[in-house]
């Protein structure tokens, strides 16, 4: 979800599916490393809220993973 703060300022709420064995540590590392990617990217883009989230189960071949 993303929301306008500005004409030049977006807030992006993502969900991020991590898989189940990995630690504290490597989450936060990926998140960190997220947000870097997409501020670089996109600098409208000025606050980045992650949710983490566990992978369980069959992954819906339709969602692309970058983790």
């Amino acid at each position: 979800m993303s929301s306008y703060q500005s004409p030049e300022e977006i807030l992006l709420m993502i969900i991020v599916a991590f898989k189940h064995d990995q630690n504290t540590l490597e989450i936060n590392d990926s998140i960190d490393r997220i947000r870097g990617q997409i501020k670089a990217e996109y600098a409208r883009i000025r606050f980045v809220i992650i949710q983490p989230d566990v992978i369980e189960g069959r992954i819906d071949p339709n969602v692309q993973a970058y983790i």
